[in-house]
């Protein structure tokens, strides 16, 4: 009885701000409840929509106009698709970048508070930290099952039901905001809370060294970087940050000089470098992989720039190149892009191109204009994680981006 009576007190302003943060919660937890959370935020937004119809106002900017018109883009691409049924599922796999703009734009002027905003935050942290201890019990159950082995806790055997890059560049956000928490609140909160806090970072930042992943890695650095940048340049709190970041920057590079399977993967990825003239089709090395898809994928763009092949076959294209130049590995995995700019260039031709470079440097230059640490945090980690996959091509990475560019970059988030 008590329970039924608290639920109908519940405002649909309040049953809005829970759905957010159950769907922030949802993202780094498992990717097959998303679409169950993000249903529940479009009946939620509905009805508050009905009920506050008076108040609602227009909230858009530069970064949610793009991601709607990327998003339409992609639609139209439909007109010189030939694989309708894959065309379909992929604007369905895209329609965050619709769904998060649009609506997150259509709610009152007072409709977010601080509280509200840094406990949706929070739910976030606690998804991923949920996540990754899941992830260890899973490494250490399997040690004590089958057979003891390191690799049980590197890579993909860590990430479990995530790509390792993606589960990094979840993690990557959170540590930002604990990062942030730590610094912004350090004569208010307790040592006890101190030390907590910096446990916690310390915990995410092993974890993201052991997914191995290199995209994830440079990512941790940037961040650590632009936070030094923001705080010395924007809040003047230079002696804080160098004391919390020297030590997480000459840990890191300890980890990747003393930890071989780290060390390796940075020692592959220069001399693939190096050897970029001379790669072979039949390589192992994933960089050189890489370098390979690029340059087929160089070759589609220079035949359709103009409207792309269409969100339905760009499968269809990369495979027939992979078969032509003897790419074994890209027809027996069926690998995209390996780059969003790339990917959306060869899906959606210059215009698709041009949009999500602007909706990309929208991030930055709003990030500035804030001065919001947490966009430019954002802006790193999707800038890095896009020239090395095509995060736009799988739901967890664009419910990711839909969700955060329109959650961070509401007019009263900072």
């Amino acid at each position: 009885m008590l329970l039924r009576d608290k639920m109908r007190r519940i405002t649909s302003v309040e049953a809005l701000y829970w759905s957010v943060g159950l769907l922030a919660l949802s993202i780094p937890l498992y990717k097959k409840i998303i679409p169950f959370f993000i249903i529940i935020f479009i009946i939620c937004w509905a009805i508050y929509f009905v009920k506050q119809r008076k108040q609602i106002q227009f909230d858009f900017n530069i970064i949610r106009i793009c991601s709607i018109i990327l998003f339409a883009i992609y639609a139209l691409s439909m007109l010189v698709t030939t694989d309708i049924q894959k065309g379909k599922f992929d604007l369905e796999v895209k329609l965050s970048l619709l769904i998060f703009s649009l609506l997150l734009s259509l709610v009152g002027k007072d409709f977010w508070s601080k509280k509200h905003f840094q406990n949706i935050l929070m739910l976030y942290v606690l998804s991923t930290i949920i996540v990754t201890t899941i992830s260890f019990g899973i490494a250490f159950y399997r040690c004590f099952t089958i057979f003891f082995t390191k690799d049980f806790f590197t890579y993909a055997y860590l990430a479990n039901i995530y790509h390792p890059t993606y589960l990094a560049m979840f993690i990557n956000l959170s540590i930002t905001i604990l990062l942030l928490k730590l610094v912004e609140d350090w004569q208010n909160i307790s040592v006890m809370k101190r030390v907590g806090l910096c446990v916690l970072l310390f915990y995410l930042m092993l974890f993201v060294f052991l997914l191995n992943s290199k995209a994830g890695i440079l990512v941790m650095f940037l961040n650590v970087l632009g936070i030094i940048f923001v705080f010395t340049v924007f809040k003047k709190q230079l002696w804080v940050v160098l004391l919390l970041v020297g030590g997480i920057i000459i840990s890191s590079v300890m980890v990747v000089k003393m930890v071989p399977f780290v060390n390796v993967r940075f020692v592959e990825m220069i001399s693939s470098i190096k050897n970029i003239k001379n790669i072979s089709p039949n390589t192992e090395n994933d960089s050189e992989q890489r370098i390979l898809i690029w340059k087929y994928s160089a070759d589609i763009i220079s035949t359709h720039w103009i409207t792309g092949v269409g969100a339905g076959d760009v499968s269809a294209h990369l495979t027939n190149e992979y078969v032509k130049n003897e790419f074994y590995h890209g027809t027996e995995k069926n690998l995209n892009c390996h780059n969003q700019f790339v990917q959306t260039f060869v899906a959606t031709g210059i215009g698709g191109f041009i949009i999500l470079l602007l909706l990309v440097f929208s991030i930055l230059i709003l990030a500035i204009r804030r001065k919001s640490i947490l966009g430019l945090s954002l802006f790193i980690i999707v800038t890095v994680t896009m020239l090395t996959e095509s995060i736009l091509e799988v739901q967890s990475g664009t419910v990711f981006f839909g969700f955060f560019i329109a959650f961070l970059f509401s007019s009263k988030s900072d």
